[in-house]
């Protein structure tokens, strides 16, 4: 069963100032969560690094990096990488991550909404991503917004 959190969950765009606190979570996310696609040894950047990653939504079309802050810290995010070449220019990967301990509390539906609220003003007509197959609590949040298992 959901527990909603009674904090504000607030949604906003990532900035370069982020970097230090995005990559601290993102290295705690990895560490503790069985489900994510990336390995804590494959996360390796740099400060400037993650810096320049946040820059990149801003100045790629159509691209977006979410946030999701409780009590001013960031528990989650969302990621989505618009496909920068003409003929796929209407698709692009979505990932979300979240803090274990902040999961199924709403914050991902919160960033979903937010995301596709935005999405309806854009070319954007097909979001992909990939979860792993165990990973129950996310796969039943992405049906819930209408996707769909796609491949073999």
């Amino acid at each position: 069963m959901q527990k909603k959190i009674n904090s504000i969950i607030q949604i906003r765009d990532a900035d370069a100032k982020d970097a230090d606190n995005l990559l601290k979570i993102t290295k705690a996310i990895l560490e503790k969560s069985k489900y994510l696609v990336t390995l804590p040894a494959e996360l390796c950047l740099t400060k400037n690094e993650e810096m320049d990653w946040i820059n990149s939504f801003k100045n790629e079309r159509n691209s977006r990096l979410l946030l999701a802050v409780v009590n001013d810290e960031i528990v989650g995010s969302l990621s989505f990488k618009n496909h920068q070449k003409e003929r796929l220019k209407h698709s692009g990967e979505m990932s979300i991550s979240l803090i274990p301990t902040f999961c199924n509390k709403g914050i991902g539906s919160k960033l979903l909404e937010f995301f596709f609220d935005w999405i309806i003003n854009t070319q954007i007509s097909r979001v992909y991503l990939e979860v792993v197959e165990n990973n129950t609590i996310a796969i039943k949040l992405y049906k819930k917004f209408g996707f769909e298992v796609e491949g073999i």
